[in-house]
């Protein structure tokens, strides 16, 4: 090798090291960033006497049973906002195991009936009702949704249409069989879904027109959550087969400055990097299982008692004991009847 040629080596061999030596400074700021969010514990009860008039219960600096989280364990409430009155007319919450590397996501109707003295009483107004009242919109959805589930969410994220475009745009768009034709307009919300069926690569309003559009279905908001399951499902698998998340800085910094939540950017980083190490099979989504009902000539969503209670010890308590109906504060269906709780309101 003339001396030429060996500079030219040696530069090569230098400019890849520094490569080298870039990308794994990259890295280790990604992982210190990158951080769980604090857990904090929470001192309201799983379990509440309910056979005492609300006069003559325990007051609420009382004493409560002692619960044990599980470790590694962590909760979220996710919900999205509509462009028109400000309800969400999403809400999921999430428990992201990460000893078993596995997540679960249990869906929560929009038209659940609440336990309260609102003239519409339900769920997807909590949001909107809060604001009204002064309130965090966020912080009251996650009360509201506390009293049907026994716990408060560790964590919320309220996403807006926008930034769901924007951050499936970032990511290059998903791959997805749309199994119907989807045909719906609506001026008002600046909506307009044209989908035909087949396989096909989605772009972010194409996609948010596929997990918006209910009114093609027979069970209409049911069928469109079981459609939003198979979207997100689809994502989670597609990027976990690639093993990254395309553009994720930017992906987070999207999230970090659109959404409405309590994460830092590093949490949300943190999250998506917990994602990965989910394989596709221990990723599960579910629908709180409900039947419909009126009330006042008002259309809504009743949670069925013993079912719902299964779910939530199996697939959403982050704690060690489980969670009894006395510790739910809510309207629920039992043998086709209907019923409520009255548990200490959170």
């Amino acid at each position: 090798m003339d001396r030429k040629n060996g500079k030219i080596l040696r530069l090569a061999l230098g400019v890849l090291l520094g490569l080298l030596l870039l990308l794994a400074a990259a890295v280790c700021v990604w992982r210190i960033w990158a951080r769980a969010p604090e857990v904090t514990a929470q001192t309201r009860p799983l379990v509440v006497a309910v056979s005492k008039p609300a006069a003559h219960r325990e007051p609420e600096g009382a004493a409560t049973p002692a619960r044990t989280r599980k470790d590694g364990v962590y909760t979220l409430l996710l919900a999205g906002r509509d462009n028109g009155n400000g309800n969400t007319d999403t809400m999921m919450v999430a428990r992201l195991d990460t000893e078993a590397r596995a997540l679960d996501v249990v869906s929560i109707p929009r038209d659940t009936m609440l336990n309260t003295g609102w003239q519409i009483r339900k769920l997807n107004a909590a949001y909107a009702m809060g604001a009204l009242n002064g309130e965090n919109g966020a912080e009251s959805l996650c009360r509201h949704v506390a009293r049907l589930t026994g716990f408060e969410p560790d964590n919320y994220a309220i996403v807006d249409l926008n930034a769901f475009v924007r951050v499936i745009d970032a990511l290059g768009g998903v791959d997805f069989d749309v199994p119907v034709a989807m045909d719906y307009e609506d001026h008002g919300q600046d909506l307009t879904i044209h989908l035909q069926p087949g396989p096909q690569h989605l772009n972010g309003y194409q996609a948010m027109g596929l997990c918006r559009f209910r009114s093609g279905y027979a069970d209409a908001d049911i069928g469109r959550i079981e459609m939003q399951h198979r979207f997100l499902l689809a994502c989670a698998e597609q990027f976990i087969t690639l093993g990254n998340i395309p553009h994720v800085a930017e992906v987070v910094d999207i999230l970090s400055h659109s959404l409405e939540t309590d994460l830092s950017g590093g949490n949300i980083a943190w999250f998506l990097r917990q994602l990965l190490r989910c394989r596709s099979e221990d990723i599960r989504f579910y629908t709180a299982p409900s039947r419909p009902t009126d009330a006042g000539g008002i259309s809504y969503t009743v949670l069925e008692l013993d079912p719902w209670l299964e779910m939530l010890n199996t697939s959403l308590n982050p704690y060690r004991e489980a969670i009894a109906a006395e510790a739910l504060d809510m309207v629920f269906s039992r043998g086709g009847a209907l019923g409520w709780t009255a548990a200490r309101r959170f």
